[in-house]
């Protein structure tokens, strides 16, 4: 065979191997492509070192070892292949770096050294040949046993690959003992190479055909995948409307027995008075009432069904000085200060009822969230045919990456809860309205700045006889918490203190009615506020505490109180409308006594509380005797019988008690009641009332247990 042909040979080695080599740059986990682009240069090498590199060189010394090393690389990158490929897990890399001392070092050496004494070719062939056709045979043998014991020769294209390896092993097998029998160099070449080809190519189709395949699968999946997405996306999209539905029908079902009951209030307020109690449930009516329209319309507007009118005229000026002054009597009770400035006669083209409610949100909003001794500026005014009406407070600031999100439905601005949080419909019903009427709406908010809310209308002008109406019955404002008239904190030493942490003004109020008689009450609106009140007032003997709340939540405020070891032993109690399984397990593995979601029944609260407190005072007696107890037995120890205890009366000495005194602290060590210290010393119950105040103010303590590890200090 010509060079040329030897050439055409090696040059299908190559593209094979390069296109491979390619193939595995992208897909590294793909390892079969990186050992047959391997192969494919091994078997280049060995064809240009038997053909063509005589050309380049006679010298044997270079002939002779090339010819050998190529036979062994070649070798070890079809045992590496055919490893990875068939998953020969149990044939460790030792037998390949056997292989490689077989293949490689061995002939090449003695290549070498038959080349050093000048032995016969023959003999010198066979010398080298008989090792690598032995350990070709022996793993020709043992890959054979592993692929079929594998059960991969059930498999169709890795029972061909198989047997196109073999032929090829059979072809390897055949080249040293053709040079053995001394047949010439061409035929050995063309016999390896023919060989090594048919593998090759075999390998090559089957790696196409694999790598098809795995396209073809991906094709399918992706198509499989688009049609569960969808099918999937429409299973939620029926969910969804259906809890939609359920939520709309639940509204409108409540929307009857709630109008009985605001009318039913109403005619007993306007028939027997009003109170601050029944204020109290009219507001809650009137604000669930509301939430339940705004959610119903908010409904009608992602339906796209129009029931506002927007094709009248309308007086905005008129109507935004009569809702500002609606909006005035209640920022009164936050001493929030109102300013106007109004432009008359501007009109535009929108439902009455729909800018009474734009507007009414605003200012509602403006009112809740500007704290106290804040001020609001209300500003109507026009440029050119757009009408402007701007909202501004000097309360919470909306974070600038939150501005985008506060007109989506449900959408909750992330700052502290403000005891006044809504449900995020408004303004998102606000936008879709201005939508329709072509106007629109944009928010600015920075720290020292506030927050302005800008509304914009095109201006309408009537001609001739048409007028803007200004006369329509308008929203009353949700009253606004105020005044809930929360009672002065009393402090009776004999009563048990509690301490409240409530963020809802008028939760915290209903909390302390139904404890005011009983218990010593001590309020606070959130966990940072309650750690200032621990501080001032007596130490509570339980907590009831939410955990929703500003500056620091109910978690944050136990675990804060977990930390003081003064504080760590008071039973806490969580009274939250967080109801998942998830929160009740986080709060009782905190360590509180009791999760109790609202809504809530007070009379279960009421007898928690008295069993809670019944058990830790059956455990501070029991604590009380067992100290008691212990430190009688060691000052009597102590004093060896003697009837004064020279410890006990030394630091009576001390406190400078007195011989009735101590009659009292002894029997007091002992755990007796007041009662019966009275009995046992034949004086009545307020001399030891007395006497037991006086013992605390010289020790300078609060209690029993405190006064008993005076002495046992």
């Amino acid at each position: 065979m010509t060079s040329l042909g030897w050439l055409f040979y090696i040059g299908i080695f190559l593209s094979l191997s390069v296109y491979n080599l390619m193939v595995y740059a992208g897909r590294k986990e793909e390892k079969n492509n990186l050992y047959y682009a391997l192969i494919g240069f091994t078997s280049g090498f060995w064809l240009f070192a038997k053909t063509l590199l005589h050309r380049f060189t006679r010298s044997p010394l270079i002939l002779k070892p090339a010819g050998y090393a190529a036979v062994a690389l070649l070798a070890l990158t079809i045992l590496l292949f055919s490893r990875y490929f068939f998953n020969l897990k149990r044939l460790k890399r030792s037998y390949i770096l056997l292989g490689c001392i077989f293949l490689f070092v061995i002939p090449v050496t003695v290549a070498f050294f038959m080349l050093d004494v000048h032995l016969p070719i023959k003999t010198a062939n066979a010398t080298v040949g008989i090792p690598a056709l032995s350990f070709g045979l022996l793993f020709w043998t043992y890959s054979t046993y592993l692929i079929f014991a594998a059960g991969h020769h059930k498999e169709k294209w890795k029972l061909y690959i198989y047997i196109s390896t073999t032929i090829y092993s059979f072809c390897y097998f055949a080249y040293p003992l053709l040079a053995a029998f001394n047949v010439n160099e061409i035929t050995q070449a063309f016999t390896a190479t023919t060989g090594a080809l048919i593998m090759l190519l075999a390998i090559a189709y089957f790696l196409a055909k694999k790598s098809n395949q795995e396209h073809t699968d991906l094709v399918k999946l992706k198509n499989t995948l688009e049609e569960k997405v969808q099918e999937r996306t429409k299973r939620m999209e029926e969910m969804y409307q259906q809890k939609t539905d359920f939520f709309i029908n639940l509204a409108h079902e409540t929307k009857i027995p709630l109008t009985l009951i605001t009318n039913y209030l109403e005619q007993d307020i306007n028939r027997r008075g009003s109170s601050r109690e029944l204020n109290i449930v009219r507001q809650n009516t009137d604000k669930l009432r509301q939430d339940m329209i705004n959610f119903l319309d908010l409904e009608k507007l992602e339906r796209g069904l129009i029931f506002y009118d927007h094709n009248q005229a309308v007086d905005l000026s008129v109507i935004l000085a009569k809702k500002t002054a609606l909006f005035g009597e209640i920022a009164e009770k936050k001493h929030i200060t109102i300013t106007c400035r109004i432009q008359k006669n501007l009109s535009v083209k929108i439902d009455p009822f729909a800018v009474d409610r734009i507007i009414n949100n605003l200012l509602d909003n403006a009112v809740k969230y500007t704290d106290e001794d804040g001020k609001i500026r209300v500003n109507l005014h026009n440029f050119g045919n757009q009408v402007f009406l701007t909202v501004h407070n000097s309360g919470v600031l909306i974070p600038a990456e939150q501005q985008e999100n506060i007109f989506k439905p449900f959408y909750q601005i992330s700052h502290a809860k403000r005891n006044i949080q809504g449900i995020g419909m408004g303004l998102n019903i606000v936008k879709n309205i201005l939508a329709e009427a072509d106007g629109t709406i944009e928010v600015k908010s920075a720290a020292d700045a506030g927050t302005t809310f800008t509304v914009t209308f095109n201006r309408f002008g009537p001609s001739g006889s048409e007028k803007s109406i200004s006369d329509i019955p308008l929203a009353t404002p949700l009253a606004v918490a105020g005044d809930i008239g929360l009672k002065p904190e009393l402090y009776k030493k004999e009563r048990k203190n509690i301490l409240i942490v409530e963020d809802k003004p008028e939760m915290l109020a209903y909390l302390q009615d139904n404890l005011y008689d009983a218990y010593n009450v001590f309020l606070a609106e959130n966990g940072r506020m309650a750690i200032e009140r621990l501080e001032e007032n007596a130490k509570p003997d339980i907590i009831v505490s939410d955990i929703m709340m500003d500056e620091m939540n109910g978690y944050e405020f136990y675990d804060t109180l977990m930390q003081n070891k003064k504080y760590s032993d008071i039973p806490f109690i969580f009274l939250t409308a967080m109801t998942a399984d998830s929160d009740k397990i986080q709060g009782l593995k905190k360590g509180a006594v009791d999760y109790i979601c609202k809504p809530f029944v007070i009379e279960e609260l009421l007898q928690k509380i008295r069993s809670i407190l019944r058990l830790q005072e059956s455990l501070r007696k029991n604590q009380i005797a067992r100290i008691g107890a212990n430190i009688t037995k060691i000052l009597s120890e102590e004093a060896g019988g003697n009837n004064e205890i020279p410890a006990f009366s030394i630091i009576c000495n001390d406190f400078k008690v007195n011989n009735n005194e101590k009659q009292i602290i002894k029997l007091l060590i002992r755990g007796l009641e007041y009662k019966e210290i009275s009995r046992k010393l034949d004086i009545t119950i307020n001399i030891v009332k007395k006497r037991i105040h006086t013992i605390y103010k010289k020790f300078g303590v609060q209690n029993k247990i405190e006064l008993v590890n005076c002495f046992k200090t």
